[in-house]
C-alpha cells in the first residue's frame, strides 16, 4: 500500500551571502510589485498573524513569510545596505494549504474545510452505500456494488436494471413506486387519444367515450408495450384506430371494437403498425 506524499517546504526562509554566511539581524521589507506600497505578509500558514514590515531576521538570517501572490522583496543587511530588490512569486494557495483569510480553507482541519467550501455532509467520504456516504460511480457513471436509496427518490427518465436485479420493496408500494406489480390507473371521463403517459397503465373510463389509438407515424409507442382498458358500469367505450391495424384474435377480426361496461381488455403494440386486443371481456 502506498501513500500520496509531497515534498515539505521549509517552514522558515533563510537569507545567506555568497559565502554562505547568514544575514544576521538584516531586514526584509515587502511591497506590491512595481510599487513602494507595503504588502502585508503573515507568520502563519492560516494568514492570521501579520508580520511587521520590515521584518527583522534572526541571528541565523531566518524568518517566516507566508503570502498570497507575487511580492516585491527588498533585503538589507544589519547595516542598512540593500542586498537585493526583486519580485518573489508565492506558491498559489493549495500547494501547501488553502488560506482561510482568502475565503478558502484550512485543509488540515477537515470540518473547517468542508464548512468554508460549502460542502454538505455528503462530502464526508468517497465510498459507502447509505447515510452520509456517497456511492462511487464507474467510468459509465453507473453505480456499482450494493447501493441503498432511502427516502423519496425521483427519476426523470427511464431507468435500466441489470438482468436478475431485485425489485423487492421493504414496504407496501403505491401504484407509482418502482417495483409496483400492477397497472397504475389513469381515469378518463371523455374522449382520449392514447399517448406515452398511458403505457403500462389502466385506462379507466367512467362514462361513455371514444379511446383512439394514434398512428405510429404520429405517436411511435414502443413495440411490446401494454395498456389495460376498463369500461365502468354503464359506460360504453369505443376503441378506434386511425391508420394502423387493430386486430382481435377471436375470429381474426380487425377494426373498431366496442366495450360495454363493465368490461376489461388488454391492448398490446405487436408491430410498428399493428395492435392486438387480447383477453377481452364483453367486447364486440
Amino acid at each position: 500500500m502506498t501513500t500520496a506524499v509531497s515534498l515539505l517546504p521549509s517552514p522558515l526562509l533563510q537569507f545567506l551571502d555568497e559565502n554562505g554566511a547568514p544575514y544576521a539581524l538584516g531586514t526584509v521589507a515587502t511591497y506590491i510589485p512595481a510599487t513602494l506600497t507595503q504588502l502585508t505578509t503573515y507568520s502563519d500558514y492560516l494568514g492570521t498573524v501579520p508580520n511587521p514590515n520590515p521584518l527583522t531576521l534572526d541571528i541565523y538570517g531566518r524568518c517566516s513569510i507566508w503570502a498570497d501572490g507575487n511580492v516585491r522583496v527588498i533585503l538589507t543587511d544589519a547595516l542598512g545596505n540593500q542586498i537585493f530588490n526583486q519580485v518573489s512569486a508565492a506558491p498559489p494557495p493549495g500547494s501547501g494549504a488553502l488560506l482561510a483569510v482568502n475565503n478558502l480553507s484550512d485543509l488540515i482541519n477537515i470540518s473547517t474545510a468542508r464548512t468554508n467550501l460549502g460542502l454538505g455532509t455528503a462530502a464526508l467520504a468517497e465510498t459507502g452505500t447509505s447515510g452520509a456516504n456517497v456511492g462511487l460511480l464507474n467510468a459509465n457513471n453507473t453505480f456499482s456494488g450494493n447501493n441503498t436509496f432511502s427516502g423519496e427518490n425521483t427519476f426523470t427518465a427511464y431507468q435500466a436494471f441489470n438482468a436478475g436485479a431485485s425489485m423487492e420493496t421493504a414496504f407496501t408500494p403505491s401504484p407509482t413506486d418502482v417495483g409496483w406489480g400492477g397497472f397504475p390507473q389513469n381515469i378518463y371521463t371523455g374522449a382520449h387519444t392514447m399517448n406515452q403517459g398511458d403505457i403500462w397503465k389502466e385506462l379507466y373510463f367512467t362514462s361513455t367515450a371514444t379511446l383512439t389509438i394514434p398512428a405510429n407515424a404520429s405517436v411511435p409507442i414502443p413495440i411490446g408495450d401494454w395498456f389495460k382498458l376498463k369500461a365502468g358500469v354503464g359506460a360504453t367505450v369505443t376503441l378506434a384506430i386511425t391508420t394502423d391495424t387493430l386486430r382481435w384474435p377471436v375470429g381474426n377480426a380487425t377494426g373498431t371494437r366496442t366495450f360495454t361496461g363493465p368490461a376489461v381488455g388488454l391492448i398490446s403494440k405487436t408491430t410498428a403498425t399493428e395492435w392486438w386486443l387480447e383477453g377481452s371481456v364483453n367486447a364486440s
